[in-house]
């Protein structure tokens, strides 16, 4: 088998594989000392104690390891982590030297306790050094697919030590085993220097905490989290179950192996043989299992297994009562519990930590590791104490206690299950905190009546606002005084509410502007308010305005002329028949001029002047003519501006004036689209502007469209349907399904290509032309996954990954990695195999090979 075969089956990526391989190393002399030291405690314990005290190691563990835990967390906040990790190391290599010592000199009344203690302290810091590690160095993908194989560098070294401890304890005896728990540590920390130096741990995304999830600085405010808390829980139960089934398990092997000396070498096997299954499990499957089935599966497997076990166990041994068949009944399932805690579920379970900010990883694996598990065993201890005083229990008891126990935990798992896509959500778009808001309220009018005597537009505009918001009835006053302002805007503002109030007390105020003001556009609207105020009493006033000069003028004059004067009458008439002489003159500048007045007037007497317009030669002229649609509902109005997307240069006016119009223009666009089938530009352009009016009868017209031959209008219909927000029926959603096989079948055949044109200088445009292609497969992919999921979700997702480095092998940071594996959570298995990987981060050349059974592989010659 070739190298690369081999990486792909153990599911490692290019650019992984250094950072794996001194991972497993690590793992190697992190793992020698647990089963080293679990045997010689054990045994040592047993030789002089029952396992009837063994639930007093619990509690004894309990104590220590939260106390420790205590220091461990102050630690973790005011140093950084990797002082914090080597710390850690360092106290694990030095305190089983100690521990060898008082074996010569010590009573063994305490030492022996203190040393089965010292295991399970050292193993559960140990674990939580180790992960914290791999947690810091991989991203949430990663871990799905490497944590189970990074865990087996612990598992191998245990199946070595485990198959070398008889000869070991032969030759030395069991307490001198301390000594190579220590040389491994110091290995350890010698490797775990060297990674820390030289690895780039994935990039964090620099954004403040969402609202869920906060900085919590304290240890009870972890406890404010709902998801750590369910986390905290889930490792309570797990520890519980854990302690109870070892206790059973040890109360079982006592009875058949009363020496020490047998009992280590039962050990030794059994954990050898089990970390041997565990090694070709962790190594081959477990990876695999969880990026195919998901975390759920993941958590569900180890509790499901041993109720189960538990189940069969209490069943058989209560209707039999065969000591040899409890015996083997209880090791079976403590052989189960050793395999999947240290390859499924370990790797399962350090995924859930991904999602939470990484000073918050830190800290909860800490909590998690040094007191929650612990002082869960000490719980676990006191009940089986005081369950054995009180009611005798044995091993049996024991198993069934352990049911409910197991119950629980799934649970959990189900309940965590249901939040962790909630989670990587607020991990995907985290937020940053909402800018600092005033409440306004009615003793701010001060500060806005300030305002409006500002040189600033911007803070006379806003103040201007707030107190018609505020105090509606004081605006009249306060205009007038803005037409004396600086700023020309302020002044045509002010005299559009003037004339919107027809506050008729200001005309005098008005009027002076009409000739006085140095803005020609102030002055026109000056004349166009003053028509407004003063009505038929002005008009002789302002008529002469028509003929000014200044085309600002003219148009405020027309405007309120025509506005503000009875149809009837013979003046409207004569206003009329200018406007005409305007539209229909040969100088641009008046041809403007009446398409700004239409754009004001309403009138339907006017669309014939106005359909004129839309097709004139100049474009200003059409643009501004454009403008005029938006309230018409004549059809040929609508026709021509419809018609108007067919010309490049007031194609975006045009498709303004349409949007604006409205559902009320939708059987037009049904026509032009019935006459457009064979006119690509002009089709996308109709189905741009439905999928922004939006309505069932345009949502109608693009799902008509998802699957038009053309690949791009076809790819504009889908984003018409995502901006109506648009969401299949349950009797259309294998009709999406059915659409998104078409789309991958379609990228593959452009990943083949693209891995053919690779090493060809002769075809970089063509290669470039199908990645542009490749991208679009992958969008339409997400649109279509959006009309059948939960849409905010899987568009939040696609937003984080589109881009070309996410299809090409690039580097990711962690908005990438939530991205995908919140798709990966939502969307059904059918679909995983094929959408994954065109969305994962992978080269062309490996997503190729993970779709390759829909492609027929062809070589180049063939294919070219």
């Amino acid at each position: 088998m070739t190298p690369t075969k081999i990486l792909n089956t153990l599911n490692i990526r290019p650019g992984e594989g250094w950072l794996v391989s001194w991972m497993l190393i690590y793992a190697f002399f992190m793992g020698i000392p647990a089963l080293i030291t679990e045997t010689a405690a054990y045994s040592l314990f047993l030789e002089k104690f029952s396992a009837q005290a063994i639930p007093y190691i619990y509690i004894g563990f309990a104590v220590v390891t939260t106390l420790s835990g205590l220091g461990y967390t102050f630690l973790e906040k005011h140093i950084s982590f990797s002082l914090f990790v080597s710390i850690n190391l360092a106290i694990l290599a030095v305190v089983p030297l100690f521990f060898r010592m008082a074996l010569e000199t010590a009573h063994p009344i305490w030492t022996l306790p203190s040393l089965a203690i010292w295991y399970e302290v050292s193993w559960a810091f140990a674990n939580l050094g180790f992960w914290s590690m791999a947690v810091h160095l991989f991203d949430l993908r990663q871990g799905k697919r490497l944590f189970g194989l990074i865990g087996i560098g612990l598992t191998l070294s245990e199946a070595i030590a485990g198959f070398l401890v008889p000869g070991f304890v032969r030759l030395v005896g069991t307490p001198n085993l301390l000594v190579v728990t220590s040389v491994s540590f110091l290995c350890a920390l010698l490797v775990q220097t060297y990674i820390l130096r030289f690895s780039k741990p994935p990039e964090e995304i620099v954004e403040e905490e969402t609202t869920e999830i906060t900085p919590q600085h304290t240890f009870f405010g972890l406890f404010k989290n709902q998801y750590i808390v369910l986390i905290f829980l889930l490792a309570g139960l797990y520890a519980i179950s854990f302690y109870a089934l070892d206790n059973a398990f040890y109360d079982q092997v006592e009875i058949h192996y009363p020496d020490a000396d047998e009992l280590a070498s039962f050990l030794g096997i059994f954990f050898g043989l089990s970390s041997l299954l565990t090694l070709i499990l962790g190594a081959i499957v477990s990876g695999k299992l969880i990026s195919h089935y998901g975390l759920r599966f993941g958590l569900l497997l180890m509790p499901v297994v041993i109720l189960a076990g538990t189940g069969l166990t209490v069943a058989i041994g209560t209707l039999f009562q065969f000591a040899i068949v409890l015996f083997w009944l209880v090791v079976i399932t403590r052989f189960s519990n050793e395999i999947l805690a240290y390859t499924i579920n370990r790797a399962a379970w350090q995924v859930l930590y991904e999602p939470l900010p990484e000073h918050l990883q830190l800290r909860a694996q800490t909590v998690v590791e040094s007191m929650i598990k612990p002082v869960a065993g000490g719980l676990a201890g006191v009940l089986l104490i005081g369950l054995s005083a009180a009611f005798g229990f044995s091993s049996m008891q024991i198993m069934i206690m352990l049911l409910g126990v197991l119950v629980a935990w799934i649970g959990v798992v189900i309940w965590i299950n249901r939040l962790y896509p909630v989670i990587l959500l607020q991990a995907l778009v985290k937020r940053r905190l909402p800018e600092t808001t005033i409440e306004i309220n009615r003793s701010h009018i001060g500060i806005f009546k300030e305002g409006l005597r500002s040189r600033h537009p911007g803070v006379v505009l806003y103040s201007l606002d707030k107190l018609e918001e505020l105090m509606p009835e004081s605006i009249p006053q306060y205009l007038e005084s803005l037409l004396t302002h600086p700023a020309p805007e302020i002044r045509q503002t002010a005299l559009q509410r003037i004339e919107n109030l027809m506050l008729s007390a200001t005309a005098t105020a008005v009027k002076p502007l009409i000739n006085d003001d140095s803005s020609a556009k102030v002055q026109g609207c000056a004349l166009r308010t003053y028509t407004a105020l003063g009505g038929s009493n002005v008009i002789s006033e302002v008529t002469p305005y028509l003929y000014s000069a200044q085309s600002h003028i003219r148009l405020g004059a027309m405007v309120g002329l025509l506005k503000y004067t009875d149809q009837t009458e013979q003046l409207y008439t004569q206003l009329a028949q200018k406007l005409t002489d305007w539209a229909n003159s040969s100088q641009v500048e008046d041809r403007l001029l009446a398409a700004h007045v239409l754009v004001e007037i309403e009138q339907d007497s006017f669309n014939p002047l106005l359909l004129k317009l839309l097709n004139d030669d100049k474009l200003e002229v059409r643009e501004t003519a454009l403008l005029a649609t938006k309230k018409r509902d004549d059809p040929s109005i609508w026709a021509a501006v419809i018609d108007s997307l067919d010309a490049p240069k007031v194609r975006s006016a045009a498709f303004t004036a349409l949007v604006a119009a409205g559902e009320k223009i939708i059987d037009q666009l049904k026509t032009a689209l019935e006459n457009s089938s064979n006119k690509k530009a002009s089709l996308i352009q109709l189905i741009q502007v439905c999928g922004r009016i939006r309505g069932p009868e345009a949502v109608s017209i693009l799902e008509n469209h998802t699957h038009f031959p053309d690949v791009q209008v076809r790819t504009h219909a889908l984003i018409g349907l995502r901006h109506c927000k648009y969401q299949a029926l349950e009797s259309e959603q294998e009709r999406i399904k059915q659409e998104i096989r078409v789309e991958v079948l379609q990228a593959t055949w452009f990943l083949a290509a693209i891995t053919s044109f690779a090493e060809d200088d002769r075809f970089q445009l063509v290669e470039t032309a199908v990645k542009n292609e490749l991208a679009r497969c992958r969008r339409c992919i997400a649109l279509l996954l959006s009309f059948i999921y939960p849409r905010q979700t899987i568009l939040s997702a696609w937003d984080n990954l589109k881009g070309d480095s996410a299809s090409l092998g690039g580097l990711w940071d962690k908005k990438k990695t939530y991205a995908l594996e919140i798709i990966d959570v939502t969307i059904s298995p059918d679909l995983k195999p094929l959408v994954l990987p065109l969305l994962d981060n992978l080269t062309p050349t490996q997503s190729l090979t993970q779709l390759q059974h829909l492609v027929p592989q062809l070589t180049r010659d063939q294919q070219y």
